[in-house]
Protein backbone atom coordinates (compact mmCIF):
# COMPACT_ATOMS: atom_id res chain seq x y z
CA UNK A 1 0.00 0.00 0.00
CA UNK A 2 1.20 3.52 -0.89
CA UNK A 3 2.10 5.81 2.01
CA UNK A 4 2.84 9.43 1.05
CA UNK A 5 6.07 10.84 2.41
CA UNK A 6 4.80 14.43 2.39
CA UNK A 7 3.54 15.47 5.83
CA UNK A 8 -0.13 16.43 6.09
CA UNK A 9 0.73 19.88 7.47
CA UNK A 10 2.70 20.74 4.30
CA UNK A 11 1.26 23.94 2.79
CA UNK A 12 3.03 23.80 -0.54
CA UNK A 13 4.48 27.01 -1.95
CA UNK A 14 2.10 29.34 -0.14
CA UNK A 15 4.93 31.06 1.73
CA UNK A 16 6.90 31.57 -1.48
CA UNK A 17 3.93 33.16 -3.24
CA UNK A 18 3.32 35.55 -0.34
CA UNK A 19 6.95 36.71 -0.29
CA UNK A 20 7.15 37.01 -4.07
CA UNK A 21 5.54 40.48 -4.10
CA UNK A 22 7.75 41.74 -1.27
CA UNK A 23 10.91 41.49 -3.41
CA UNK A 24 9.66 43.40 -6.45
CA UNK A 25 11.80 46.24 -7.72
CA UNK A 26 10.05 49.60 -7.73
CA UNK A 27 8.60 50.68 -11.06
CA UNK A 28 9.99 53.93 -12.48
CA UNK A 29 7.62 55.52 -14.99
CA UNK A 30 9.12 57.12 -18.10
CA UNK A 31 8.87 60.89 -18.41
CA UNK A 32 8.39 62.63 -21.75
CA UNK A 33 11.91 64.01 -21.51
CA UNK A 34 13.39 60.54 -20.91
CA UNK A 35 11.50 59.13 -23.90
CA UNK A 36 12.75 62.04 -26.01
CA UNK A 37 16.32 61.34 -24.91
CA UNK A 38 15.85 57.67 -25.78
CA UNK A 39 14.64 58.59 -29.27
CA UNK A 40 17.57 60.97 -29.76
CA UNK A 41 20.19 58.48 -28.62
CA UNK A 42 18.72 55.65 -30.70
CA UNK A 43 18.50 58.05 -33.63
CA UNK A 44 22.21 58.72 -33.25
CA UNK A 45 22.90 54.99 -33.38
CA UNK A 46 23.59 54.27 -29.70
CA UNK A 47 22.95 50.69 -28.66
CA UNK A 48 20.48 49.76 -25.94
CA UNK A 49 23.43 48.59 -23.86
CA UNK A 50 25.15 52.00 -24.06
CA UNK A 51 21.92 53.90 -23.43
CA UNK A 52 21.29 51.70 -20.38
CA UNK A 53 24.69 52.69 -18.99
CA UNK A 54 24.03 56.38 -19.64
CA UNK A 55 20.51 56.47 -18.23
CA UNK A 56 20.72 53.96 -15.38
CA UNK A 57 17.90 51.90 -16.87
CA UNK A 58 18.05 48.27 -17.94
CA UNK A 59 18.22 47.23 -21.58
CA UNK A 60 14.93 45.40 -21.11
CA UNK A 61 13.19 48.55 -19.87
CA UNK A 62 14.55 50.51 -22.83
CA UNK A 63 13.23 47.99 -25.34
CA UNK A 64 9.90 47.86 -23.49
CA UNK A 65 9.63 51.67 -23.53
CA UNK A 66 10.27 51.82 -27.27
CA UNK A 67 7.76 49.06 -27.92
CA UNK A 68 4.99 50.18 -25.56
CA UNK A 69 5.22 53.81 -26.73
CA UNK A 70 5.61 52.79 -30.39
CA UNK A 71 8.72 54.93 -30.89
CA UNK A 72 10.09 53.05 -33.91
CA UNK A 73 8.93 55.60 -36.49
CA UNK A 74 10.19 58.52 -34.38
CA UNK A 75 13.61 56.86 -34.06
CA UNK A 76 13.74 56.24 -37.81
CA UNK A 77 12.74 59.85 -38.48
CA UNK A 78 15.55 61.13 -36.23
CA UNK A 79 18.02 58.88 -38.07
CA UNK A 80 16.92 60.35 -41.40
CA UNK A 81 17.23 63.87 -39.99
CA UNK A 82 20.74 63.23 -38.63
CA UNK A 83 21.86 61.69 -41.92
CA UNK A 84 20.32 64.53 -43.91
CA UNK A 85 22.23 67.09 -41.83
CA UNK A 86 25.51 65.32 -42.57
CA UNK A 87 24.79 64.85 -46.29
CA UNK A 88 23.02 68.19 -46.89
CA UNK A 89 19.92 66.40 -48.17
CA UNK A 90 16.28 66.58 -47.18
CA UNK A 91 15.15 63.86 -44.71
CA UNK A 92 12.66 62.47 -47.26
CA UNK A 93 15.52 62.07 -49.78
CA UNK A 94 17.59 60.10 -47.26
CA UNK A 95 14.59 57.92 -46.48
CA UNK A 96 13.94 57.34 -50.18
CA UNK A 97 17.59 56.40 -50.78
CA UNK A 98 17.62 53.99 -47.84
CA UNK A 99 14.36 52.35 -48.80
CA UNK A 100 15.24 52.05 -52.50
CA UNK A 101 15.55 48.34 -53.31
CA UNK A 102 18.02 48.59 -56.20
Amino acid sequence: MFKPKIPTEFKGCVKLVKNKDANKTPVHMWTTKELGNLVELRGLGFTYKNIAKLTGRTQTSLVAAVDSNNLYSKIDQRRYEHASAVLNLEPYAVKRLLLDKR
